[in-house]
Parts: C-alpha cells; sequence; structure tokens
C-alpha cells in the first residue's frame, strides 16, 4: 500500500514540472521572439547644440538602425546610439529599428529641432604691443551671416561679412570690445578683453654706412613700434637729421670714421643703436659744360666701378650701396642674379639674366625704399659694346631711368620713363649706330603712352662702339637733350600747359597739353638702370649725375 502511494506522487510531480517549463517558456518569449522598441517616442533638439538619443530595444537586439534623421545627427547601427549636431530646424519624424536573429522591431521617434543664434567661440581676450599688425578672427556656430564689433582702438576696422578684424596697434591701454555674430534667428554676443602694450622702440636700419665728401648722402632710420622722434648723436659736419622722420641727409665736409649713437623714441622709452659711417673724399672730376651752363655744378652720384662693393650683390636692400638688385614689384619677388655683372679693373660689365627689359641694376632699391632717385640734372655714363652681337637677341645695351612710384607700386594711372641711351636693333641686325634717347609718358596701365618724335639721330658711320664713348642727358624743368661726347644730338621740349615741341607720337593728334610733364611730378623720382642681353654685354667705366648746388 506505501508502495503504490510513493509511485503515485512520483508521477505527479514530474508531470508537473514539465507543464511549468511548458509554462514559462511559452510567457517570457525570450530565445524566439523579434525586439520590440522601448525608448522615447519624442524628443526636441536645437540647431547647433550638441545632441543625442539611444534606441532601446527588447530581447537582446545585435544591430539598429534609423532613417530621417536631419542632417548633422547619424546613428552608430552596433549601439543605437543617434548623436551630432543637428543643422536644420524643424519637425522630423524618424523610423527606429532593432533587429536580433529572429526578426525586426520598428518604432518612431518625433524630433523637434529648434532653431538658434550664433554663439562666439573665438578667444575672449588677446593681449598685444603697439605697433604691430593685429589680426582676430570672430568665430561663431550656426553660420552667421554678419558680424560687428563696438569699441575698436584706432586703425583697426571689422569685415562685418567675414568677422575679421584687422589693422595696426595705434594706441596703448585696455579695450573692451562687444564682439556680435547674426544669423536669421538672432544675436550672439561676446565682450572681448584687448590689451594693447607699449614698448620702446627696436632700430632695424644698417648699423653701417658710406659716403663721400660733398656728394649727397641720405640715410632712414627704420624702427619698430611707431616712434614719435629720432636723434643722431656725433653726426659729422653737413650732415642733418629730421628729428620727426629719422632721415638723415646732406653732404659732409669732412672725411674719416663717426660713431654715430642713433636713437628712436616712444612713450615707452629709447631704442638705440651704435652707427658706423666712414666719409671718405670725393673724387674730382671737371664739371661738363651743358651741366655748367645751367648751374648743376654739384657731383651727387658718382661711381667709377673700382669695387664691386658699390652693388648690393647679397640683396640687403641697406642704404650703403649705389647699385641695386631686387626688381620691380611687376617682377615678382626676384633680384637679378650675380652672373649678370662683375666688376674688373675699373669696370663694369653687364648684361641681364634672362630677358629682363634691359633690367640688371638700378641706383635705387624698390623694397628697401633707399638709394638715389632724382628729378632734374645732367646724367652721363661712359660706355663701350660689341656692335655685332646685336642679332638674334631681344635685349640691348641700354642707360636709362624709370619712375621710382611705378617700379614700387605699380600704379595704373601715369608714370615716367627716360632713356638716355639705347642701341636699340629689333633683335635682327647688327648695331646700325642709331642713338636712340627717349622719354615716355606712360598712362592708364600702357594702354595709353606717348614718346618724343625724334627719338634718334644715325651717328657717323665711322664711330667705333668698341671704343669708349659718353652717353648723356641733361634734364631742366620743361627740356631734356639728349649729347653724345659732349655733342647735342636730341632736344625736346614739354609743359604742362602746352603740347610738347616737338610732337609726340601717340594715339591723340595734336599732342595734348602737359605730355612728359610728368617727369617733374612723378611722386619719387626716377631712378637709373643699367642693363643689356645676356649675350650682349655692355662695359660701363663711370657714372656720374651733376645736380644743382
Amino acid at each position: 500500500m506505501k508502495q503504490k502511494l510513493f509511485y503515485n506522487l512520483f508521477i505527479l510531480s514530474f508531470i508537473t514540472g514539465i507543464s511549468f517549463l511548458t509554462s514559462n517558456c511559452k510567457k517570457d518569449n525570450i530565445d524566439n521572439s523579434a525586439p520590440e522598441i522601448t525608448s522615447a517616442a519624442a524628443d526636441s533638439a536645437t540647431v547647433g547644440e550638441a545632441y543625442s538619443y539611444q534606441i532601446t530595444a527588447t530581447n537582446f537586439s545585435t544591430s539598429f538602425n534609423a532613417t530621417g534623421l536631419p542632417s548633422g545627427l547619424s546613428v552608430d547601427t552596433g549601439t543605437g546610439l543617434i548623436d551630432g549636431t543637428p543643422l536644420d530646424s524643424g519637425i522630423f519624424i524618424v523610423s527606429l529599428y532593432a533587429s536580433n536573429e529572429y526578426g525586426r522591431g520598428t518604432g518612431s521617434l518625433e524630433l523637434f529641432v529648434a532653431s538658434a543664434a550664433p554663439v562666439i567661440t573665438s578667444s575672449a581676450s588677446v593681449t598685444d604691443s603697439i605697433g604691430n599688425i593685429f589680426t582676430y578672427q570672430i568665430t561663431a556656430t550656426n553660420n552667421p551671416t554678419s558680424y560687428n564689433a563696438v569699441g575698436l582702438p584706432e586703425k583697426l576696422t571689422l569685415d562685418r561679412n567675414t568677422g575679421l578684424i584687422h589693422g595696426e596697434l595705434a594706441e596703448s591701454g585696455d579695450f573692451t570690445v562687444t564682439l556680435s555674430a547674426t544669423n536669421s534667428f538672432g544675436t550672439g554676443i561676446m565682450e572681448l578683453a584687448l590689451t594693447i602694450v607699449n614698448l620702446p622702440p627696436q632700430i632695424t636700419s644698417a648699423a653701417v654706412a658710406s659716403a663721400s665728401a660733398g656728394i649727397d648722402f641720405s640715410y632712414q632710420i627704420f624702427a619698430t613700434k611707431n616712434p614719435t622722434n629720432y636723434d643722431a648723436a656725433g653726426l659729422p659736419a653737413g650732415l642733418t637729421i629730421d628729428t620727426e622722420t629719422g632721415l638723415i641727409n646732406g653732404a659732409a665736409t669732412v672725411t674719416g670714421d663717426f660713431n654715430v649713437k642713433l636713437s628712436a623714441t616712444n612713450p615707452a622709452g629709447t631704442g638705440n643703436l651704435d652707427f658706423l659711417l666712414t666719409v671718405v673724399p670725393a673724387p674730382t672730376s671737371e664739371i661738363p659744360a651743358p651741366a655748367t651752363s645751367v648751374g648743376y655744378n654739384r657731383l651727387t652720384f658718382n661711381d667709377e666701378f673700382d669695387s664691386i662693393e658699390t652693388i648690393d650683390v647679397e640683396g640687403t636692400k641697406e642704404p650703403e650701396y649705389n647699385w641695386y638688385v631686387d626688381r620691380p614689384i611687376w617682377g615678382g619677388n626676384t633680384i637679378t642674379q650675380p652672373d649678370a655683372y662683375s666688376v674688373e679693373n675699373g669696370i663694369l660689365t653687364v648684361t641681364s639674366t634672362g630677358y629682363s627689359a634691359n633690367w640688371a641694376i638700378q641706383s635705387y632699391s624698390i623694397r628697401g625704399r633707399t638709394g638715389h632717385a632724382f628729378r632734374y640734372g645732367y646724367f652721363e655714363a661712359r660706355i663701350r659694346f660689341d656692335p655685332t652681337l646685336g642679332k638674334n637677341v631681344r635685349g640691348f645695351p641700354a642707360w636709362w631711368a624709370f619712375s621710382v612710384y611705378h617700379s614700387r607700386v605699380n600704379n595704373t594711372d601715369r608714370w615716367a620713363e627716360l632713356d638716355f641711351f639705347e642701341a636699340y636693333t629689333g633683335g635682327y641686325n647688327d648695331y646700325s649706330g642709331a642713338f636712340v634717347g627717349t622719354v615716355h609718358d606712360w598712362q592708364n596701365s600702357s594702354q595709353v603712352h606717348y614718346q618724343n618724335k625724334n627719338n634718334w639721330q644715325q651717328l657717323p658711320s665711322s664711330t667705333d662702339f668698341n671704343d669708349w664713348h659718353t652717353y648723356s642727358c641733361l634734364w631742366v624743368p620743361g627740356r631734356i637733350t639728349w649729347y653724345f661726347d659732349g655733342v647735342e644730338l636730341i632736344r625736346q621740349y614739354y609743359s604742362a600747359i602746352a603740347p610738347p615741341n616737338p610732337l609726340a607720337n601717340g594715339t591723340i593728334s595734336p599732342t595734348p597739353e602737359g605730355i612728359f610733364s610728368i617727369l617733374d611730378t612723378d611722386p619719387e623720382g626716377i631712378l637709373l638702370i643699367l642693363g643689356s642681353d645676356e649675350d650682349w654685354p655692355m662695359e660701363v667705366d663711370w657714372v656720374r649725375v651733376w645736380q644743382q648746388q
């Protein structure tokens, strides 16, 4: 009896266990059902601000996806994380997905993205020093369409379209500048604390220079931090300094080595430089008759080419040289290479480096803004060359002068050129002996061009150009005269209030009033140039300029 009861209880327990397991498997559905999305069905974000949303689901989802997201948001399909920075405003209905091995569950998210004004993200404090060029870029979120800056120091300007603040720092102090960035949804504002300190000047001009007694000399003191005045203690007799501009000029009356103490001062203090000036005796030269006839009795420029040291071979652009090699502004940041010139036995030999419009070396440093420039004078050079080398070349021996201002800034209105002598051949023949001396009046970006009509004279066929000859030009207000070995060949009159006589070649006839008068008014005078073709060397014994005492 007891044995039968135990057996019945065992059978009942086994059946009950089987029923319990079956009931639970059906109830939990863990292993054979697709996921169900359980994350929020609505959310909000703001344009330009970081946003994140996590897709959640049941039943061990192994991958996720979302479609219909606004620009700037993306979904990680492995984790279900949606994040990024929305770029567009509006209401977006986003379809959500979660998948496992049994299927895919779907859901939706109604995402409201609100518009936003810019938020300025650039630095809130800047320190700089007076005299520097200041650049500050306003940066901001949410695509600003315009910018503003209130309270900028003097000389600083804002580009309202780009947010760039730029200019020279001209005053010191602490400035609170209110910056703003605006789009169609509003304006973001930030205060910039700008501190401008003042430092003493630092003199940057050359520490050595040389001059010739009795010949005009100039030296410009250059310094940082906006000096308000300058001084030079220990200058030789005959030289003076303009204490407002820092320009030293004059003609020294004594020779020797002079240790000059240069100074540049601003409200923060004084910067000093020990400057060595060597004054050598002036070369002796008889005044040519054409110069004497108009009172040009002072030798203001002279190079006998006893040494190459009068040429700025290294391209330093310092003021102690007679000749410089930096190219005009339209020639790019280039210099004439050393193989275009040499000095030996008191003779300069000059060609050009490739075709360079007969421009090898010049008397003024275009980028250094120092050297020798002229308005009026008697200009002469002693030159020789082989006339049989004129075939198949583009350049030719030339001794000429050109506008300093146009060389430096490439202005488009009007500028002057004065050619003392050109051995022009056209590039196809031996040199014929035509003395070409020309004055040019260039206008309107070279679209209008005048030059004197009788700009050449045929020299005698017996002239030996392999021998030395003096090529000269006399320039006085209203008249230019060209000479060969002291004999007048060509004369050109001009006036600001009357047409030139003889007439000029040009696009308008008769020649308008004022042609060639740009020579008298070109802002910075003219510089001297020597040059030729690379296959046609020109030798120069000396170059001299006489001007009024």
